[in-house]
């Protein structure tokens, strides 16, 4: 790859790709950027500080990674709002998760990519492009070694016994009430939503299954910096584990009432890297999660704080060595399934160092003191105090719509509902003066059709039975 910075960007846009296209290719347009969205907003700045440049620039490309952004979005709308915003690229790494294995993430992986389509369609996106269609079962082939999911997945050999040669994945539905109801020439119009009015925090009841570990700034309001041993009894199979507080009993979460979300070394296919991440404690007994001692955590009293060394499985137990110790790591952004371009404190495995090794070195509960740890959730921090361990859980909207009047004088509104529970709402057509209840059922997405009146009066309103409607 290139390394661009905006501003020597816009000066070969607007001093030779600009003037070439525009003599050879007119009918070609030109993006630029084509990065994440964390930082499209302050690139997009240097695109078009340069009116040369700016001249030749149809618009920018943007990548899912790093979160949704909206602001930076819409802030970039503002900048040119005669230049399109086209989303170019996203995927769920690493590797391949089927319905049959992790049914739970499977569901999620599709979650995300839909809610990331739907609110780059509402702030300002002209359309949004998948990275892949089709890859293999590994999630390949990739000369890099970068393998991840797409909306289908190639087994001619059936080698995951589906009965079929091409995997569907979840993605692939949700992909579709997208690219099947909104066609080419839609108006997208204002969607006016009561229903969640504001995302709300993240809590126990978001941690899934396979969230990936960070260190992020402590925040004593946070709900999901806190963690707790359980308490050790004879022959439980979860003793020593160190678990997300609060999971065991929050219905969203996949450890409710299965032990809660541990803490545990990655063992899964897929992990081939020393990711530390939340599963459900003692998963069924099996091998992958707790049955080779990667929930099982040792915590030593060393210089300065405590050591956690992963107990690891019995001499002679298969596929390999689990050992090592927890370290706080500076990586990037993937290896928290995060964009690669961020940089991050992850929590990895690590070959255990001498006591009192600083990235090796944790407080626990603040200071390591006071109450036992045995009795209370306490926040596992770095040795300067500045950092906690925390999953790593996108803040998503619970419940959200777009709505687009398509050219055949159809109305389209795609909603998603990523909550536990369905949603209750009274959609409404302003231009036809029409309403009706619905109910969209937990982690579900439906599309609503229907003939309506001109484009620049369709203004739907969602609300909650019993709000006022406008």
């Amino acid at each position: 790859s290139c390394l661009w910075t905006p501003e020597y960007m816009a000066k070969f846009v607007a001093e030779h790709l600009g003037p070439t296209l525009k003599a050879t290719h007119p009918e070609i347009k030109i993006f630029g950027f084509d990065h994440n969205k964390d930082h499209v907003l302050t690139y997009a700045r240097g695109l078009y500080a340069d009116p040369a440049a700016a001249h030749y620039f149809d618009g920018i490309g943007m990548h899912w990674y790093g979160g949704l952004n909206t602001d930076n979005l819409d802030g970039t709308h503002a900048l040119a709002p005669d230049k399109f915003l086209l989303a170019t690229e996203a995927c769920n790494c690493p590797g391949v998760i089927y319905e049959a294995e992790a049914a739970a993430e499977w569901w999620q992986r599709a979650e995300h990519l839909g809610m990331d389509i739907l609110q780059d369609l509402l702030h300002w996106s002209v359309g949004w492009i998948d990275w892949n269609l089709i890859l293999d079962t590994t999630g390949g082939p990739n000369h890099l070694g970068n393998r991840c999911d797409a909306n289908l997945i190639a087994d001619p050999h059936e080698k995951k016994k589906t009965g079929d040669s091409v995997v569907v994945q979840a993605s692939y539905h949700y992909m579709g009430h997208f690219s099947r109801y909104l066609v080419p020439g839609a108006k997208r119009v204002q969607v006016s939503n009561t229903v969640e009015v504001e995302i709300p925090q993240v809590a126990a009841g978001d941690i899934k299954n396979g969230a990936a570990l960070l260190f992020e700034p402590c925040d004593a309001d946070s709900a999901v910096q806190q963690f707790r041993f359980a308490t050790p009894e004879p022959g439980d199979k979860i003793a020593a584990s160190l678990i997300a507080a609060g999971t065991d009993d929050a219905p969203g979460s996949d450890g409710y009432q299965r032990g809660g979300e541990c803490v545990e070394l990655c063992i899964m296919p897929g992990c081939w890297f020393p990711k530390v991440q939340l599963w459900a404690c003692g998963d069924g007994g099996e091998a992958d999660h707790g049955g080779r001692g990667n929930q099982k955590w040792d915590v030593q009293s060393v210089k300065g704080g405590y050591k956690l060394e992963v107990r690891g499985s019995p001499e002679g137990a298969g596929g390999g060595e689990v050992k090592g110790c927890l370290t706080a790591v500076k990586a990037e952004g993937w290896a928290v399934d995060l964009d690669a371009g961020l940089e991050v404190i992850a929590a990895q495995l690590a070959p255990c160092l001498s006591d009192g090794t600083s990235n090796q070195t944790f407080l626990l509960g603040g200071d390591g003191e006071g109450e036992s740890l045995l009795e209370s959730s306490f926040t596992v921090g770095t040795a300067d105090a500045k950092l906690c361990l925390a999953p790593q859980i996108p803040k998503l909207p619970h419940f959200d719509a777009v709505g687009f009047h398509n050219p055949d004088g159809t109305v389209a509104v795609v909603a998603m509902n990523t909550n536990d529970d369905p949603v209750e709402f009274t959609l409404k057509d302003e231009a036809l003066g029409l309403a009706a209840k619905h109910s969209l059922p937990a982690h579900a997405i439906h599309t609503y059709r229907w003939q309506s009146g001109p484009p620049a009066d369709a203004i739907f309103i969602f609300a909650q039975n019993g709000d006022t409607l406008l």
